[in-house]
């Protein structure tokens, strides 16, 4: 699902929806925990993103490393404001249907919600080699593989396994070739009909 055509674009569409998408395909963030992002809950010098409890599904804070890429793309995004993901800084992002029906329309993918981000980084991580239970933790699940009584007594929250696996991830998707020549060029209908 997560297509190279697929994040070829939306690194074309840019702020703030396609970083945004860029976002949850390198980190498998939900996508309000990614809306709601500020810019004081980063730290781009020690490269981690801490999400306050109340921006976090599951309500507990959640520690989110930032590969390279991630640290990238946030470095080129404009400071309009407290929050990331914003046209102006101060108001949430709207209009994710219409903006995932252009995304859609001009990388050729079909049929896939923004939430199946989060099961194709964790299928990718497994295929790297990622431990499930350091999946679980990256997406701030709180049972996942450890069940039971290890549940009750596993509290270790993984953080420097999360960061090797996040940086592998984000490794990973660095090294795809995008089809950079054939990709379609996003604002190509908006030049036609001007």
């Amino acid at each position: 699902m997560c297509s190279t055509a697929l994040l070829e674009t939306d690194a074309k569409i840019g702020h703030p929806f396609g970083s945004i998408v860029q976002i949850l395909a390198l980190t498998a963030q939900r996508r309000d925990e990614v809306g709601w992002l500020t810019w004081s809950q980063l730290d781009l010098e020690k490269a981690v993103w801490v999400m306050p409890p109340e921006h976090a599904k599951n309500g507990k804070p959640h520690i989110v490393h930032l590969n390279e890429p991630v640290r990238d793309l946030l470095r080129s995004t404009p400071r309009r404001g407290e929050l990331v993901f914003s046209g102006d800084g101060t108001t949430l992002f709207q209009g994710y249907s219409k903006a995932k029906a252009r995304l859609d329309r001009l990388s050729g993918v079909h049929d896939w919600t923004l939430h199946d981000l989060r099961r194709t980084v964790v299928s990718g991580m497994a295929r790297l080699g990622i431990a499930p239970h350091v999946a679980d933790k990256i997406l701030n699940h709180q049972g996942g593989t450890i069940s039971g009584m290890a549940a009750v007594y596993q509290r270790h929250e993984v953080l420097e396994e999360r960061k090797m696996a996040l940086d592998t991830w984000g490794e990973f998707i660095s090294s795809l070739d995008t089809p950079k020549k054939t990709a379609k060029d996003p604002n190509a209908e908006e030049k036609a009909a001007a």
